[in-house]
């Protein structure tokens, strides 16, 4: 099995299609025809990876949302500790900017919206 040039279908999909081991098999129809053995449980398994796909997606959408929580939280405590220095000084400006980089380019058509936002301030 492990040797390339003794694999069955080395020579093409055909190969395999006329296997006799495959006999009577319509290919033209694989996608139609219902499954010789079904395991148990298998009705089941459509359902498990719906919801292994919605937990997924609630998971990813949760960790953004820490991710950006923790980004405006760490925002936050700057801005707290900045007492003797003003908000618009070029030190804050280019501390948000070198922080918030990775939001310059965001399009809101991408996540799903209509519209593009620029938040670099250009």
């Amino acid at each position: 099995m492990f040797i390339s040039q003794l694999r069955l279908g080395r020579n093409g999909i055909e190969e395999v299609k006329s296997h006799p081991w495959f006999n009577g098999l319509d290919f033209g129809n694989l996608r139609g025809m219902r499954a010789p053995h079904l395991p148990k449980g298998s009705t089941k398994i459509k359902g498990y990876l719906k919801e292994l796909q919605v937990r997924n997606f609630v998971c990813m959408y949760v960790c953004m949302f820490l991710f950006y929580l923790n980004v405006i939280m760490f925002i936050i405590s700057c801005v707290l500790s900045w007492k003797d220095e003003p908000l618009n000084s070029p030190r804050c400006n280019l501390l948000v900017k070198a922080i918030t980089a990775n939001f310059d380019e965001f399009s809101e058509e991408k996540a799903g919206g209509s519209r593009s936002s620029n938040h670099s301030g250009n």
